[in-house]
């Protein structure tokens, strides 16, 4: 099992552990609950422990992701390249020393890192530094967060090559001024999916169909868009407008548009990752987590960090005889609340 060997690699023995995992058993009548520490504290060491925990063996990825560790618009649409190499994150000045190691260390000698953004987001300090280890630094930026979303679309597709793509994720890019954080929920939930898969996530506003997503979409031609939100999110114009055949999956909350994201998979294992899908910096948790989810080939559901929604509650199958939970991972910090409502079964219906 997938999960095994990713356990196994957070149980190293200088405690080096990559992600919070919990399981839940039943033996001889009591839960048996297995954690590895220490628990990622920042979104910065926290990819930086995902990637160990995927890349165990040095020069294992395909290529590296960087992006800057205090603003996501660059970095929505970097799921799609994250299930061949880790997503790790930077000041906007200067190359982190850890995150400069884990690329030296996962990605080939003269192999590719793709800065996520301009100048303004990477520096060209920044881009010296990748250079300085041997690497080869390549920029997928745009204009705006649209832009470089369009510029990982077609990197997508020119790693795909002769493989068309034949779905794109659409999500919202942006959100009302009281909701900051609904503009990267979305992108978060499917993120696992677009790791997987090798599609593309493009974003668009709210109420029409934004020129470069509309731009690329005529010029490649995919089978389907998915919107991965309500009408709220993006409208039926944006439905309308979009020339291929479309998938709306969106939920009353980003928390059921997470439950509803497992639909577009074959029937999964049981368990999810879980991910803190309303604090400020839950995006970076949640984003760097897509390879994660990938390579544990299950779903991924959202979380407040204080408290357990009921969608995502739900979504996690308790088993009636045993009083025990499916397997669980938590990718950001929550509180306990969170943990000890994951770890309780509610009581059983009354037949």
């Amino acid at each position: 099992d997938a999960a095994d060997l990713v356990h196994a690699h957070l149980g190293d023995a200088d405690g080096d552990g990559a992600l919070d995992l919990v399981t839940t058993s039943r033996s001889d009548g009591r839960v048996q609950v297995s954690t590895a520490a220490p628990r990622p504290t920042d979104p910065l060491t926290a990819a930086v422990q995902f990637s160990r925990a995927r890349f165990a063996e040095p020069g294992s990825a395909a290529w590296g992701i960087l992006s800057r560790d205090d603003v996501f618009a660059d970095t929505l649409a970097a799921t799609s390249l994250a299930g061949y190499g880790p997503l790790l994150f930077t000041p906007t000045g200067a190359l982190d020393p850890a995150t400069a190691a884990e690329l030296a260390r996962t990605v080939p000698a003269g192999g590719t890192v793709y800065l996520l953004g301009g100048e303004a987001a990477l520096s060209p300090a920044v881009e010296q530094a990748v250079r300085d280890l041997g690497l080869t630094p390549v920029r997928l930026a745009g204009a705006s967060r649209l832009d470089t979303a369009v510029a990982v679309a077609d990197e997508v597709a020119r790693v795909r090559g002769t493989d068309l793509v034949d779905q794109v994720l659409l999500a919202r890019a942006g959100a009302p001024a009281d909701n900051p954080t609904a503009a990267w929920a979305d992108s978060v939930a499917g993120g696992g999916h677009a790791a997987e898969m090798l599609v593309p996530v493009l974003l668009s506003d709210t109420a029409a169909l934004s020129a470069p997503t509309a731009a690329w979409l005529a010029a490649n031609g995919p089978a389907e868009v998915v919107l991965l939100v309500a009408e709220a999110a993006l409208s039926a114009a944006v439905e309308d407008a979009v020339a291929q055949p479309t998938r709306r999956i969106g939920g009353d909350n980003r928390f059921e548009t997470a439950r509803f994201i497992e639909g577009l998979f074959e029937p999964r294992p049981d368990g999810a990752l879980i991910a803190d899908g309303a604090s400020e910096d839950g995006w970076a948790y949640g984003l760097a987590a897509a390879g994660l989810v990938a390579d544990l080939e299950r779903n991924l559901l959202l979380t407040s960090p204080t408290a357990l929604p009921v969608e995502t509650d739900e979504a996690l199958a308790c088993d009636d005889d045993t009083g025990t939970r499916e397997r669980w991972w938590i990718t950001s910090p929550v509180d306990q609340a969170v943990r000890d409502a994951l770890l309780t079964c509610p009581p059983p219906t009354p037949s």
